[in-house]
Order: structure tokens, then sequence, then C-alpha cells
């Protein structure tokens, strides 16, 4: 594995492992309800569906982050490639799979989103 993907990756673990850790301490910063600034929801209610679909929304932005950064990755190799087919050919191949790779990140977050509208829809009792 080259140096520079080690990198890349051990980068990626640390800023994961960064949010994560202060996530715990974000929820605690909860507003009193009395002290909300109008247009803000302070509500306490705090379910299942709705931890999960704002995890599944976090993690699909971070992904979402990491393909535009592999993009640009792409672009300044296929920039620096000076003729070399090889990395002309190794920068194309990464900006195809991080095209696809967003492609399917926009379906997962349109699915995500119809399986919560439908979640919704159903928990208050009518029809989806």
């Amino acid at each position: 594995m080259p140096k520079t993907l080690k990198k890349f990756y051990f980068s990626s673990f640390a800023c994961l492992s960064f949010f994560a850790s202060t996530a715990p301490a974000l929820a605690a910063l909860k507003p009193d309800p009395e002290d909300c600034p109008p247009n803000i929801i302070c509500d306490d209610t705090t379910d299942i569906q709705e931890i999960a679909s704002n995890f599944i929304n976090w993690i699909l932005g971070f992904v979402g982050l990491i393909a535009v950064i592999m993009f640009i990755y792409a672009g300044f190799l296929y920039l620096t490639a000076g003729g070399n087919d090889e990395n002309t050919g190794k920068a194309k191949k990464i900006m195809m799979y991080t095209i696809i790779g967003i492609i399917l990140i926009m379906l997962a977050y349109t699915i995500v989103a119809a399986l919560t509208g439908a979640l919704d829809t159903i928990g208050e009792g009518g029809n989806p």
C-alpha cells in the first residue's frame, strides 16, 4: 500500500475518531426549552428512529466529504501526471470510481429520506 494512501486512511480514521468522541459531549449540551430562540426546536423527543436517521445522515455526509477529497486528489494526480500514461490512467480510474461512489451516496441518502418519511407517516397513523 502506498505511503500516501496509508496517511489518508490514518487521517480519515483520526477525524472520524475525533468526531465520534465529541458526540457525547455535544449531546449533553441540550438547551433548556424555555431558552430556545424563535424557529428552533428544543424539545426532548429523541426516539430511536430520529437517532438512527441522524447517524446515517452524518455518516453519508462524511463519506461524501471523503469522495470529494478523493476527486480532488484524482484531479491533482491527473494534472501532475506530466504525460505519464500510468498516472493518467490511475487518475481517470479514481475519478470514475469517485463519481460512482457519489452517485451511490446520493442514492443511499434518497432511500434513507424516503424510508424516514414513510415511517413518520406510518407512525402518525396515516397512509404512506
